[in-house]
């Protein structure tokens, strides 16, 4: 689905270059939920940034199911974002003076494709989520949860390839958290999404089917949580996290 390979990136800020990201390699497979964990500055949101087609990479390969990203042209990596990316950020950014059911259609409405049958999968994402007792109020009518659901159905509109997950839980409380990770949950298990979601919280990772873990522009570690119960999987991942900070 996901493939990342060798991926460099670097800032040049005066005469003085920052290199972010210094050979990163991945892969998130079809139906998978995998977190991308790590400290201020390991590269998180570079890396999610360069997935996403936002910045273009130094070197390396990002190659999504057959699109090889660094040969596409503008035009392509448009309709890349808008067809076969979904994206789930951290403020929610939907827009204030549509309704909830209107948010959600929006990447079909920019992108051309609506129609009866999109506006169906609009209704039954609301079913799915939780949220058609609210579909027809406006943003500034609902909780942060119901937000950020929205957001994800959002994301699922036009049945992308691949979820990206930018801090999507990190303005909420621990009830909000969890809606919104249990939206995941559904969106994989109930529509097959793919979702590579990257959090500062063991909480929210340990939800996911792996955590990478990034430090210092490279990935340090990878933790596959398996058949284990998600609270152990949650303590792996706090241990091997005070490892990492003993340097």
């Amino acid at each position: 689905m996901l493939t990342v390979k060798d991926l460099h990136k670097s800032y040049q800020v005066g005469k003085t270059t920052y290199e972010v990201l210094k050979g990163v390699s991945l892969s998130v497979e079809t139906g998978e939920f995998v977190a991308v964990m790590g400290p201020s500055g390991s590269g998180k949101t570079t890396l999610l940034n360069c997935i996403s087609c936002y910045i273009p990479a130094d070197a390396g390969s990002i190659r999504l199911g057959e699109d090889e990203l660094a040969e596409l042209d503008e035009d392509e990596l448009a309709k890349v974002r808008n067809q076969k990316l979904g994206f789930v950020f951290q403020d929610f950014l939907l827009l204030d003076g549509l309704t909830v059911r209107q948010n959600i259609l929006l990447p079909a409405i920019i992108g051309g494709t609506i129609s009866p049958m999109t506006e169906e999968r609009a209704d039954q994402l609301c079913e799915v989520f939780g949220i058609s007792a609210i579909r027809e109020k406006y943003p500034a009518e609902i909780s942060g949860g119901e937000k950020q659901r929205t957001a994800v159905a959002r994301a699922m509109i036009n049945r992308p390839l691949l979820i990206l997950a930018d801090e999507s839980t990190g303005n909420l409380d621990s009830k909000s958290s969890l809606a919104v990770i249990n939206s995941f949950q559904q969106a994989r298990d109930l529509l097959g999404a793919t979702i590579c979601m990257v959090t500062h919280d063991s909480f929210a990772a340990s939800f996911c089917n792996r955590v990478v873990i990034l430090r210092d522009g490279v990935v340090w570690r990878t933790m596959d949580r398996g058949e284990q119960e998600r609270m152990a999987f949650q303590d792996q991942l706090l241990d091997a996290i005070r490892e990492m900070s003993k340097g």
